[in-house]
């Protein structure tokens, strides 16, 4: 599946890449579920998202399986056409599930963009330095809070 290597890919890298870890877990798990879940699911609290409730997934027939992988199934008879979307289905479902029990999907990461320059001293970028502070420095957390919110008023 050309997602799972274009991800993969992504962090194979000299670059230092670990502020977006979370935003890049979003966007793959969304690309993922796109596949198979219906739109309004996918823009929703994506990690507490139960991928096995039948009101999550799209119909049968909407599955996606690719442009080449639709023309071939598509000589199926109705019977193999669809084991086959649902073996499709299961494959995404238990692949997304996985992503889910194996991302850093917390609030440290998710808030751990402070560290780029252009967000921590950017006053409308509103992350929990917070969160980020206890587990760097925790016996200065307040300091730390307190001097990044002034830099963020220095700067804009």
């Amino acid at each position: 599946m050309l997602v799972l290597n274009k991800f993969n890919a992504f962090f194979q890298s000299e670059k230092i890449l670990t502020p977006f870890i979370y935003s890049e877990c979003l966007r793959f798990l969304k690309t993922l579920g796109s596949n198979f879940l219906k739109k309004e699911y996918l823009s929703g609290q994506i990690v507490n998202l139960n991928t096995l409730h039948p009101h999550c997934i799209l119909p049968i027939e909407a599955i996606q399986v690719g442009s080449s992988t639709s023309d071939l199934i598509a000589s199926f008879d109705k019977n193999l056409k669809e084991q086959f979307l649902f073996k499709c289905l299961a494959f995404y479902q238990k692949a997304f599930q996985e992503c889910l029990n194996r991302f850093p999907l917390n609030n440290f990461f998710k808030n751990l963009n402070i560290i780029q320059i252009d967000n921590a001293l950017n006053p409308a970028v509103n992350t929990e330095i917070k969160c980020v502070a206890e587990k760097i420095i925790p016996n200065n957390v307040d300091s730390c809070t307190k001097e990044c919110n002034q830099l963020k008023n220095l700067f804009f």
